[in-house]
C-alpha cells in the first residue's frame, strides 16, 4: 500500500506471542518494516507526489523529486529523466539488475 502512498493501520498486538490473523501475516509486516525507512526518504524526496503504476511497482512525482519503487526485481531499465534530474546513487540513466523491494530516488538539481 506504501509505494501508492496510501498508508494503513497495522495492530502488532499479537504478534510478539506468534500469533497470525492470516496465515504470512508477520512476514508481511517484517517485509513492511524494513520498507519504512527508504519510503520515508521517499516522501521528504518528493513530498505530495503523483502516484502511476508501472510494470515493476510505482512510481511517485511531483516538481521536487521522484522515487521509484520497484516490488519485482529488474534486469534492466532505461530511464529519460527531465534536464537537471539525476538518479539518487547512479550515474546515468539506465539502471540494471535492481533487487526487489527497492526504491530509488530521483532528485532535481
Amino acid at each position: 500500500m506504501a509505494m501508492y502512498n496510501s498508508f494503513g493501520i497495522v495492530s502488532t498486538d499479537g504478534y510478539a506471542a506468534g500469533f497470525e490473523r492470516v496465515p504470512g501475516e508477520i512476514a508481511a509486516v517484517k517485509r513492511i518494516g524494513n520498507l519504512n525507512p527508504p519510503i520515508a526518504r521517499a516522501r521528504e524526496n518528493v513530498g505530495m507526489p503523483f502516484v502511476r503504476e508501472t510494470p515493476f511497482g510505482t512510481v511517485w512525482i511531483s516538481d521536487k523529486g521522484g522515487a521509484l519503487f520497484f516490488y519485482d526485481a529488474v534486469k534492466e531499465i532505461k530511464l529519460d529523466l527531465p534536464k537537471g534530474w539525476t538518479v539518487d546513487g547512479y550515474s546515468g540513466n539506465t539502471l540494471r539488475n535492481i533487487p526487489e523491494n527497492t526504491v530509488i530516488l530521483l532528485k532535481k538539481k
